[in-house]
């Protein structure tokens, strides 16, 4: 793996994140569930990410960034920070979709990524070439019953309807993208970050 910190950021749920990857450990992160007010929290907490670790934003190799889908104006908001930072630094941004955040670490191929969105609803994929899915779980088509369904808490609720098993992501979306990043072979061909909406509905 290329010895590299990234910073990793994610806006597109509730939460507001950030993490600090290197040599594929995490060095920091910081997690504020937050309905209003991520976009003026988001730098300060990457000042104080870095603060913490000791590291300065020219110690910094790489962004990665979710790109969605989630919360429309949560993945607008992570993206342009990213572009921002990468153009500030000279140093490049990746996007790395929610999915392959939730699923990354897994050792299950395929794997069913799954998280809740407003109203009941969720969005889901099997990765990794998987059509993405949304809408409520009693409609979402159900996997292989050799699937696992990877995610939180409705994910768990969805293995348990469908009659799969269920795994806990192995990190937050923030580190799972910074760790994705960290340990890509070549960064120029890696996927600049562009927003994936998936549905207008949320």
């Amino acid at each position: 793996m290329p010895k590299r910190l990234v910073l990793g950021i994610d806006t597109c749920g509730q939460k507001c994140s950030v993490a600090l990857v290197s040599n594929g450990k995490t060095v920091g992160k910081i997690c504020e569930t937050q309905e209003r007010g991520r976009a003026e929290r988001l730098f300060p907490m990457c000042f104080e990410l870095l603060s913490q670790a000791g590291r300065s934003w020219h110690d910094i190799d790489a962004l990665a960034v979710i790109t969605g889908p989630g919360h429309s104006t949560g993945i607008r908001l992570a993206i342009s920070a990213a572009r921002g930072l990468s153009l500030s630094l000279n140093k490049p941004a990746v996007g790395i979709s929610s999915f392959e955040a939730i699923a990354y670490g897994s050792n299950s191929s395929p794997c069913h990524a799954l998280f809740e969105a407003p109203h009941g609803r969720a969005h889901s994929q099997t990765l990794p070439n998987g059509k993405m899915e949304f809408g409520r779980l009693e409609n979402l088509p159900r996997p292989s019953a050799e699937t696992i369904v990877i995610g939180q808490d409705m994910a768990q609720r969805a293995a348990k309807f469908w009659g799969c098993h269920w795994q806990k992501p192995k990190w937050s979306m923030a580190e799972a993208a910074a760790m994705k990043v960290a340990s890509m072979a070549n960064l120029s061909l890696a996927d600049p970050p562009v927003p994936n909406y998936h549905s207008e509905a949320v």
